[in-house]
């Protein structure tokens, strides 16, 4: 994960849900120490998670498979935290893409992602 945050650098926003640094946080009550980032120690929650999951679910018309899952979000910005407007989306079930040879790895997505958010192609990709 630090990798990927240090490698993704301002071309891509990687939002792992369950995970973050809610170290002092009382909202939930499962947290886990699980990595450190730049130092700072991040955790994880399944509560978090149920809560990311059920509440994209309730605005968005994505269903949650229980499986791995890639959400690829073209989103437009906002001051407000709980305004989620998405452009356009690609969902992509990874344990079925690597069962259907789709690539070779995770990292290596990912990887392939970042280099194309770099480019000078991401600007139209959506055109």
């Amino acid at each position: 994960m630090n990798y990927f945050h240090k490698r993704s650098n301002h071309h891509i926003h990687i939002f792992c849900c369950g995970f973050g640094a809610y170290k002092n946080s009382t909202e939930f009550n499962d947290v886990q120490q699980i990595i450190e980032i730049d130092g700072e120690p991040w955790f994880y929650s399944d509560s978090a998670l149920v809560d990311v999951v059920e509440s994209f679910e309730a605005k968005t018309n994505w269903t949650y498979s229980g499986e791995n899952e890639l959400l690829i979000l073209d989103v437009t910005p906002s001051d407000d935290d709980e305004d989620i407007t998405v452009s356009n989306a690609i969902v992509c079930n990874l344990e079925q893409m690597k069962a259907d040879k789709a690539f070779t790895s995770v990292r290596s997505l990912i990887e392939n992602l970042i280099r194309y958010a770099a480019s000078s192609e991401c600007a139209d990709a959506w055109e």
